[in-house]
């Protein structure tokens, strides 16, 4: 069983054959606040919404653990470069809201051990994924404003 994906784009297992897993995931999530400045009064701050969340995890990509390290980091290369988005979870549940996808925002290598031909043997990656919303997933638009108000006399009011 597995103890994680990126879609179909990489499988994070330990089995008898293969190890490819994860380590020091760190999760960012944030709110979006506009600071609204006033004169000669302290600025108020108003809440706009979730923000979008973010996902850094480290991987060990080692040839003795089942593992070509190249192939794996060409095919996240591809799917960064490409733009893919695909459910990231871990442990059994996805790592954003549900209905959220991830992109690979960056991705970093360090190659570690060579063979005598130059093939590389261990590398480790820094996976940094971010968080996007799919457009049938973001609520409407807030209603326009009405043309007109009612003020406390009951007389209307055009704007």
């Amino acid at each position: 069983m597995p103890l994680g994906a990126w879609g179909s784009v990489i499988t994070f297992e330990v089995s008898a054959g293969k190890a490819l897993t994860p380590n020091g995931v760190e999760v960012q999530d944030a709110a979006r606040y506009a600071q609204q400045d006033t004169v000669a009064l302290a600025p108020s701050y108003e809440f706009l919404g979730p923000g979008l969340a973010a996902c850094t995890l480290n991987v060990r990509l080692a040839a003795g653990q089942g593992v070509s390290p190249r192939s794996v980091l060409d095919t996240l290369r591809e799917a960064m470069r490409a733009g893919r988005a695909e459910a990231l979870v871990i442990g059994g549940r996805p790592v954003f809201r549900a209905g959220s996808l991830a992109v690979i925002e960056s991705l970093s290598e360090r190659w570690e051990h060579f063979t005598g031909q130059g093939g590389l043997l261990v590398a480790e990656g820094t996976i940094n994924f971010r968080e996007i919303v799919p457009r049938n997933l973001v609520p409407p638009a807030l209603p326009e404003a009405a043309s007109s108000t009612v003020t406390k006399t009951g007389v209307e009011k055009r704007l």
